[in-house]
């Protein structure tokens, strides 16, 4: 019978209200979150993507199947172009332009990046890229680079073993992977390549990849999240190139290209 009565009692007892003490500290502990949260600063507002039109100074002629990089500080180089152009370089802190020197042969249809010293070293490498006239281009077959600091080209390793013109570039670790693009230039008488070669500069040697699935040429690539992307361009290896657009997005990782999905 006790044993019942002290069952009761313990029932009854998880049933009462917590003493004014634990209140107080409870409600102390609740006004110090709120306090900490009413410290925290507000929330970046919402920003609208939008395009903006730059008033610049001395800006250069202008040009087409060209490629801008970044080549040290707040420098951006506009490299290339039909014709052997002069290099353009933008200061992006002051809004003007200058002259730079023109490269050793006419380059276009590239992609430019910025190399494996940016943004210390300021230099732009320039690798599959076209030169000649439309549309029996012919492709240049050796890596060149722009140095803004010295105002300088210089060529880079020797032959590229697989040249063609309108490929994407992309560093991927310590190798610039050379992606895609074409050979003969514009017409039914080219052909788009789906190649992707790498460049070692600490070795000089060149390695060739698995091809990428779908042929393209007159885009560009990029490392997003640990991933190699190829996107946009077409095939411009038949009559009606104009049309010949490529709508497949490829996508590479894996040892064998340097790079892993994050």
């Amino acid at each position: 019978m006790a044993h019942r009565f002290r069952a009761a009692a313990a029932r009854r007892g998880r049933g009462r209200r917590p003493s004014a003490a634990r209140v107080g500290r409870l409600l102390a502990g609740a006004a110090a979150a709120l306090a900490a949260a009413a410290a925290l600063p507000p929330p970046p507002a919402a920003v609208t993507p939008a395009w903006h039109e730059l008033a610049v100074a001395n800006p250069p002629a202008g040009r087409e199947e060209t490629s801008l990089a970044p080549c040290g500080g707040p420098n951006l180089c506009l490299i290339g172009g039909r014709g052997r152009q002069r290099v353009g370089v933008y200061n992006t802190a002051t809004g003007v332009w200058s002259a730079g020197a023109a490269p050793p042969v006419e380059v276009h249809h590239f992609q430019a990046v910025a190399g494996p010293g940016a943004p210390a070293d300021g230099c732009v490498w320039v690798a599959g890229a076209f030169t000649g006239a439309f549309p029996r281009e012919q492709t240049v077959a050796t890596i060149h680079t722009y140095c803004a600091a010295t105002d300088t080209w210089a060529t880079v390793g020797g032959a590229i073993p697989r040249p063609r013109g309108g490929g994407g570039a992309a560093w991927v670790g310590r190798r610039l992977l050379l992606v895609g693009g074409n050979v003969g230039g514009h017409g039914a008488h080219a052909t788009a390549v789906g190649w992707v070669d790498a460049y070692d500069p600490a070795t000089g040697g060149w390695s060739q990849l698995p091809d990428m699935p779908h042929p393209r040429d007159h885009f560009g690539v990029g490392v997003v999240g640990g991933r190699l992307v190829a996107a946009g361009g077409r095939d411009s290896g038949v009559a009606n190139f104009f049309d010949a657009t490529v709508a497949a997005v490829d996508v590479r990782w894996g040892p064998s290209c340097g790079v892993s999905p994050a």
